[in-house]
């Protein structure tokens, strides 16, 4: 019979002394979390909260549910005017669910309304950008997805030029 993981990890030798026992839990930890993991994230589970950059939702990243995917970042974002202004390499794919506004990027104004896909390039000088809502009374809605693994290839860095006007701390 084989042993459970879970007890192994309970009487496991530090990191350093067994590397090769610590991946082999990583890999039986992601193939439970293949087997088990949440599969369905509710919208009620995943609350706005506000941050710097803005009315956030987060679906996946930071570990908020033990799902099979990891590495990823899924969150909704409601802009009421407009984001804060942050720069990163980019790599950040965003769906537009619905409103009407623009993306400033490095400087560049792309336009984009309900059902639109704009896709921040990744650029080795980082990509500054900031969301705007045309319509205040309708807070624009879109998803983002991020792949950290690939980012982190790329010498990943984010700054936070300027805040949300909804972040009053």
């Amino acid at each position: 019979m084989a042993e459970d993981p879970r007890e192994v990890r309970r009487q496991r030798l530090p990191v350093m002394d067994d590397a090769y026992q610590e991946d082999l839990l990583n890999d039986a930890d992601q193939r439970q979390r293949d087997l088990e993991g949440q599969i369905l994230i509710k919208g009620t589970d995943a609350p706005f909260e506000v941050f710097r950059q803005g009315r956030l939702a987060f679906y996946l990243g930071g570990n908020r549910f033990n799902t099979p995917l990891r590495d990823r970042d899924f969150f909704r974002h409601d802009i009421r005017t407009q984001s804060g202004m942050h720069t990163h390499q980019g790599g950040l794919v965003i769906f537009v669910v619905d409103g009407d506004g623009y993306t400033a990027v490095n400087k560049k104004q792309l336009n984009w309304k309900k059902y639109d896909l704009v896709l921040l390039p990744i650029l080795p000088e980082e990509v500054e950008h900031q969301h705007f809502n045309r319509d205040p009374s309708n807070p624009a809605i879109w998803c983002a997805f991020i792949f950290h693994g690939m980012l982190r290839e790329t010498g990943y860095n984010i700054t936070q030029n300027e805040r949300s006007p909804d972040f009053q701390k």
